[in-house]
């Protein structure tokens, strides 16, 4: 005890004795490090709150029900000062992903997008997956629709980067924003002002993917009609709109051979419809995946019917699209509908007019391998170089050739040496020809005249709608 109160008093005798410029130094040095330790203390007691408000954001995030009550809400206290923005999301080919990726995975993706559009729209955003395929979004302040516009393309912007799965995936998604911006002087209703970011959205899906609209009053007369075709469409799907018509493939001596299937349209104001009128619109907007599976089994059902009712062996194809040939899940798809229906991958043929896409060519390659028929309708004379080397990869069933471009051998010598390439590869390999579109026997006699055994048209017999 003696010897510690010896060294305190030796200690304060020495600060007594100090010179008084550096203890004002020490006390100088002492306040910095003490107001160092305070600012670090203070911006750590900021962020760790800011994070837990963040948190308590997201896992307050509400669904559908919340999410109307709170927008209900909103309009309710409304007053002239109030402004806000709604946006919905959608996530395009999200039935696709989740039959891709399953149902945890699939939720990481929607987590990490979500965590994306907290990080590119203001403070305090409220985001709710509203739907399985839509986020709805909603951020006050006074914007304009260029801030606004800004803010959707950010979103599309973050949501479109590459999301890496804890498996080691990468996943891309596609986008779609509709987006209406509130202003009480415009004395709306909460429907009337949810209908419009629904209109929006409905405006952007009808542009195709990863685009966004920002509703205004003045939207002009083809983008109205289109998204009333593309109502019509969503409609359509739901009410089972869409069939199937078949049309023989022959020989040229009229013996059958096989049936193409073609996707038709029941319009209730227009009638039957043919696909060019509406395919379009199903790729744009990412239901030709759905009305495509719709179809396959249509085609499994007519091919069961069609074998009860006839002794005589008939393959059925089906046309699909390079965009339905670039989903992961594909071949997968096909190949359960078939065995739903108990019928094998060698029961159809799946036709497709693009070949040379090498994401499309690498598809029909492992549909080859697992046992699937496949063919090639039509092809593109461009880079027709590499397109034997591409044939005897895929290694089709039958090649279709439109009996206009047929007839230009007459005069086009490019045209007569592909099709004398074409017929010299069909004989080293078995591969068939197949003449399209032929309407008159003078055309079905040039076709055979130059080698081709098979045709389909008007010549071989209309399309009926059932067998």
């Amino acid at each position: 005890m003696q010897s510690f109160l010896f060294f305190a008093d030796s200690a304060g005798d020495t600060i007594s004795n100090l010179d008084p410029a550096i203890l004002t130094l020490f006390v100088i040095l002492a306040l910095v490090i003490s107001c160092g330790l305070a600012v670090l203390l203070f911006f750590g007691i900021r962020r760790e709150r800011n994070r837990y408000i963040a948190e308590k954001l997201k896992t307050d995030s509400v669904g559908k029900a919340g999410f109307d009550e709170m927008l209900e809400r909103r309009f309710r206290v409304a007053k002239k000062t109030t402004h806000f923005t709604v946006m919905l999301i959608r996530v395009l080919e999200a039935g696709e992903l989740l039959r891709s990726l399953g149902e945890k995975q699939f939720r990481a993706v929607m987590n990490e997008l979500q965590e994306r559009f907290y990080a590119v729209l203001p403070k305090n955003t409220k985001i709710s997956v509203y739907e399985e395929d839509l986020f709805a979004v909603y951020f006050d302040g006074d914007l304009d629709r260029k801030a606004v516009s800004d803010l959707a393309a950010y979103c599309l912007a973050e949501g479109g980067k590459p999301i890496t799965l804890i498996t080691k995936m990468k996943v891309t998604v596609k986008l779609n924003v509709g987006a209406a911006l509130f202003g009480f002087s415009k004395k709306l209703t909460e429907e009337q002002f949810f209908a419009n970011v629904r209109h929006a959205l409905m405006l952007a899906d009808a542009k195709g993917a990863n685009k966004y609209v920002i509703h205004s009053p003045e939207v002009d007369y083809a983008d109205d009609e289109n998204v009333k075709f593309y109502q019509d469409i969503r409609k359509a799907i739901e009410n089972g709109e869409f069939s199937l018509s078949f049309q023989p493939i022959m020989s040229m001596d009229k013996k059958l051979f096989a049936y193409e299937s073609f996707l038709r349209w029941n319009h209730p104001e227009y009638g039957m419809m043919r696909a060019n009128r509406f395919l379009p619109m199903l790729v744009q907007s990412g239901d030709i995946q759905r009305i495509g599976m719709d179809a396959f089994t249509q085609l499994c059902l007519t091919v069961n019917r069609f074998r009860s009712q006839h002794e005589n062996p008939v393959i059925f194809s089906m046309n699909f699209s390079t965009r339905q040939m670039l989903l992961s899940a594909f071949a997968d798809d096909l190949y359960r509908l078939l065995k739903r229906h108990h019928l094998t991958v060698n029961d159809v043929c799946i036709e497709v007019s693009d070949f040379k896409t090498p994401e499309v060519l690498e598809t029909l390659k492992k549909m080859r391998d697992r046992g699937f028929r496949v063919a090639v309708d039509g092809f593109n004379m461009e880079g027709s170089s590499d397109m034997l080397n591409e044939l005897q990869i895929l290694s089709p069933e039958w090649i279709k050739l439109p009996i206009s471009f047929i007839k230009q051998c007459e005069t086009n010598f490019f045209a007569k040496g592909i099709v004398e390439m074409l017929e010299r590869f069909a004989k080293e390999t078995g591969i068939k020809l197949i003449a399209t579109c032929v309407e008159t026997e003078e055309e079905a006699t040039y076709a055979e005249s130059i080698g081709i055994a098979y045709g389909q048209g008007k010549y071989f017999g209309e399309e009926v709608e059932e067998l």
